[in-house]
């Protein structure tokens, strides 16, 4: 897939807890219209411990351009909970990713047990609840 078709991904909340008011518009974007009760849609988030590879994953499988963690200084990457249209489909079935046909979302949940919010759980608790009620596969 060209690099420029490749489509951005948004951050859905940030780490304040605030949603993102261009969810909309975003969402617009792949509406599907034969889809009158708009339903026809799945959800899979990675959740996890702070710096293994969450984001890398999510990149790989379903090309997706998340931020990913710089080799030369190890700190936090994913802050909130970012939103992403899965571009491709890795699966044994084909030898290449493949196009996605359908509405797959893809949700990158920032890390747990992270040192730089680690008296702050408040918002891991709600990350994984938000995580665990809106997606229909959890890694």
């Amino acid at each position: 897939m060209p690099e420029s078709s490749i489509v951005p991904s948004l951050q859905l909340i940030n780490e304040d807890k605030e949603f993102n008011q261009h969810l909309l518009p975003y969402m617009a974007k792949f509406y599907d219209s034969s889809d009158d009760k708009g339903l026809n849609y799945h959800i899979v988030s990675v959740f996890g411990s702070q710096s293994t590879g969450k984001s890398t994953l999510l990149n790989k499988l379903f090309g997706t351009k998340f931020d990913v963690m710089d080799e030369t200084k190890r700190q936090q990457t994913t802050k909130g909970i970012w939103l992403s249209h899965a571009n491709l489909i890795a699966s044994a079935e084909f030898e290449e990713p493949h196009q996605n046909k359908h509405n797959i979302y893809v949700l990158d949940v920032e890390g747990v047990d992270g040192r730089e919010k680690a008296e702050d759980k408040d918002f891991e608790r709600k990350s994984a609840l938000f995580a665990l009620a809106t997606s229909e596969f959890l890694k």
